[in-house]
This record gives structure tokens, sequence and C-alpha cells, in this order.
């Protein structure tokens, strides 16, 4: 047996129905958005945004040149493409709240072995393992919550 797709003006309606018989209580899904939204920026721009500050400095310390530095955002890029597919599956098998606790356990693993790196494959092993976490808990998962609220 077919089940009719839902009527797109009907879940608007109901939707907006909900809202007005709360008229004092802000949506719920607002508070998931700003809290997805803070997530998010907990987790890239330390990582990616600020990689301009973290290149000066490693680039000033160990010497090495920029295309060295510059590769770890590269690698970043092609796990990310990898490991898509992946974090989807896990976003849906055990839900955004576990995946983003763990993705953000992992990218602080990343930040420890960050701190402790003495070569440039350390660089390289804690940039992948900092986004392998931010992955996992940032932009995926919370996308994900955000379209199940709004959408």
């Amino acid at each position: 047996m077919k089940v009719p797709a839902p009527n797109r003006i009907e879940s608007t309606v109901i939707t907006t129905a909900k809202v007005i018989r709360h008229p004092g209580q802000v949506f719920y899904g607002w508070w998931i958005a700003i809290l997805s939204g803070f997530v998010m920026v907990i987790a890239t721009v330390p990582l990616f945004h600020a990689m301009s500050v973290w290149a000066v400095a490693i680039e000033a310390h160990f010497g090495w040149t920029r295309l060295q530095i510059g590769a770890a955002l590269a690698f970043t890029r092609i796990e990310g493409g990898i490991m898509g597919p992946v974090e989807g599956y896990l976003t849906d098998k055990y839900g955004t709240r576990r995946v983003v606790l763990i993705g953000l356990l992992i990218c602080g693993v990343g930040w420890l072995l960050f701190s402790r790196m003495d070569n440039l494959y350390m660089f390289y092993i804690a940039y992948l393992v900092m986004a392998l976490g931010q992955g996992l808990g940032s932009w995926l998962p919370t996308m994900t919550v955000i379209n199940h609220w709004f959408i």
C-alpha cells in the first residue's frame, strides 16, 4: 500500500499552528539552530578559519614552508570527502547528539596531539584527527538536526 506524500501547504500550516498556540514561547527549533551555530563555530573556526594565524606561528617556530603547512588543510578536505558518507550513516544510525559528542571529543584529542607536535608528520596526523572530529561533531550532524526541525 502506497502512502501519499504529505501536502507541503498542510505541513506548513500545521507547523505555523503549533507556533501560534504558544505565542509567549520561542519556537524550540530556533534554540536548536542557535546551539548548532555555536557548535559549528567552536569546531570550525580554530581549525580552518584560524589557519592563517597558525601558519605564521608554525612557520616561524618549525621553519616549515607554507606548502608543507597548507598541505594539512588539503588533507582535511580529502578526509571530509571520504568520510562524509560515513558521517551521514553514523548520524542516521546513532543520532545527532551522540555523533556530535563523540566528534567533539575526537577533535579535542586532535588538539592535544596538535599541542604536542614536534615534526611535520605529527602535524599532519593531529590535523587529520581534528578534521575527523570536526566532521563528526559539526557540519553534517548539525545541518541534519536543523533540517529535521525546519524542512
